[in-house]
């Protein structure tokens, strides 16, 4: 599938800003999370194959594959922030929720950043992580029960 200027328009006003947040899990800097996003838009011109369907899970999977040959390249240390930068643009997001949430490990993050933000089903994560379905659910369910803990010690 061919893609012009209005569809590659709209695609980055789609879902740019989640590939941002998602590119800023791993690197150090909005800078260089800008240009693995720029570099995800560009082999989607450049590539041909994808099917119109699964343009969301193929700019998901290829914004995390550019993430990691990103670390792999300059041996980055990984740097889990994107929670906090959405706590940046959405300033209801407290403090509270944001350390709770730095507490979980870098997978159960990940599936809570899918599943809440992005609005993914747990078929849809399981796909773009390479896990079973049930996988993603009991990490989502292992995750809820960290947080409901971490959050109370809070209060």
């Amino acid at each position: 599938m061919e893609f012009d200027d209005e569809m590659i328009a709209e695609l980055v006003r789609d879902y740019g800003n989640m590939l941002l947040f998602l590119a800023r899990h791993y690197v150090d800097d909005w800078a260089d999370a800008e240009d693995i996003v720029q570099d995800v838009f560009v082999s989607l011109i450049k590539t041909r194959k994808i099917n119109h369907d699964g343009i969301k899970s193929w700019l998901i999977r290829s914004t995390i594959n550019r993430g990691l040959d990103y670390i792999k390249k300059y041996k980055r240390i990984i740097r889990s922030e994107y929670v906090y930068s959405l706590a940046e643009v959405n300033r209801d997001v407290d403090t509270e929720l944001y350390d709770a949430l730095m507490r979980l490990g870098k997978y159960e993050r990940e599936t809570i950043f899918l599943f809440y933000y992005v609005g993914y089903s747990t078929d849809d994560i399981a796909k773009v992580m390479h896990k079973s379905n049930a996988a993603v659910r009991k990490c989502l369910e292992r995750a809820r029960a960290k947080l409901k803990i971490y959050l109370e010690e809070e209060t």
